[in-house]
């Protein structure tokens, strides 16, 4: 499809035109959807795409395409939804139409009501997705203003250690 406008932009020709021995290779659309209360800005390399919300664009089919998440100042970026994963650079060969969710959360925020906001969490090595990682009915909060580790079972360390002792 064709479409020219003049320098006031009114259309003076929409149509398709057709080109003796050219071939135009497919195109698959590749979109973002950001995702959690957060908020951020994915960009793609090739740089056709800048998101804050969902947005998409076309790319040749079979392209390699790397999109880049930024949180902004008040965000974390917690991960990419599939085809990709983990927080680094999501790579992606467009081969069909696909959408790639990527998850901002609010720093200041506590997924899991554990006393710790999103930041601590990552701070302490702990999951905003888990209270108590640990298993030692602690919640990760009150681990970590008490002074404990809220990633060792400091019970379970204990009943292992008297064990030893009574041996």
């Amino acid at each position: 499809l064709l479409q020219l406008t003049n320098s006031a932009g009114t259309s003076v020709f929409a149509g398709a035109i057709a080109v003796s021995g050219a071939t135009i290779p497919p195109a698959s659309k590749l979109t973002v959807a950001p995702s959690g209360a957060g908020a951020g800005t994915v960009l793609s390399s090739p740089g056709d795409l800048a998101c804050g919300a969902t947005c998409a664009a076309s790319f040749v089919t079979g392209s390699s395409v790397t999109l880049t998440a930024t949180p902004d100042a008040s965000s974390l970026f917690t991960g990419w939804g599939a085809p990709c994963g983990g927080t680094g650079e999501c790579n992606v060969t467009v081969t069909e139409d696909t959408t790639v969710t990527a998850t901002f959360v609010l720093a200041s925020g506590d997924l899991d009501g554990d006393g710790l906001t999103n930041a601590e969490e990552i701070t302490n090595g702990t999951d905003m997705n888990v209270a108590d990682p640990d298993g030692d009915g602690r919640l990760d909060g009150e681990e970590v203003t008490s002074g404990s580790n809220p990633l060792v079972n400091e019970g379970a360390v204990i009943t292992i250690i008297n064990s030893i002792l009574d041996d």
